[in-house]
């Protein structure tokens, strides 16, 4: 797994692979909603995948809260002996940390800094795959397999509208 030592290239890897996911699951994803509906309802199918892609915002949110969570947590042991504002700064992100620990000369708080962040990015990577495993399976069993149904063809090979119920 990640360790602060990783480098940028473990971290771009994973962010690619992670990438390709996306893609590839948010294309499936609209493909399910759309096709699932019939045309004439395709606004509805729409505003469910707009609807849908917000909560994916959300998330994102929440996984950002556990990793400042996680990172504020581990640093509390390595901020004792700073002074209360250095502390405070250090505690709330990594930049002030690692700035505070130049400024201090001290290279242990650097290292407990990126290490907590580290720690917490994989606290949150846990989270996520955690619920896209539950998304998966819920996915599997949940959706239908059914695909839309066609409206009959005109004889000039344009599709017949739906009659109004």
């Amino acid at each position: 797994m990640l360790e602060a030592q990783s480098g940028y290239s473990t971290v771009a890897i994973t962010f690619v692979v992670l990438g390709f996911g996306m893609g590839l699951a948010m294309a499936s994803a609209t493909d399910s909603i759309m096709g699932s509906l019939p045309l004439a309802q395709a606004g509805v199918g729409s505003a469910i995948n707009d609807t849908v892609r917000m909560v994916g915002a959300l998330g994102v949110a929440v996984l950002g809260s556990i990793l400042s969570s996680r990172y504020s947590s581990d640093m509390a042991s390595a901020v004792q002996g700073l002074p209360a504002p250095a502390a405070h700064a250090a505690r709330d992100s990594l930049g002030a940390a690692l700035r505070v620990a130049a400024q201090s000369g001290n290279p242990a708080l650097a290292g407990a800094a990126k290490n907590a962040f580290v720690g917490g990015m994989t606290g949150a990577i846990w989270v996520a795959a955690a619920i896209a495993v539950v998304g998966a399976v819920v996915a599997l069993i949940g959706l239908p397999a059914r695909e839309r149904a066609e409206l009959p063809m005109a004889a000039d090979g344009g599709a017949l509208e739906a009659a109004a119920a």
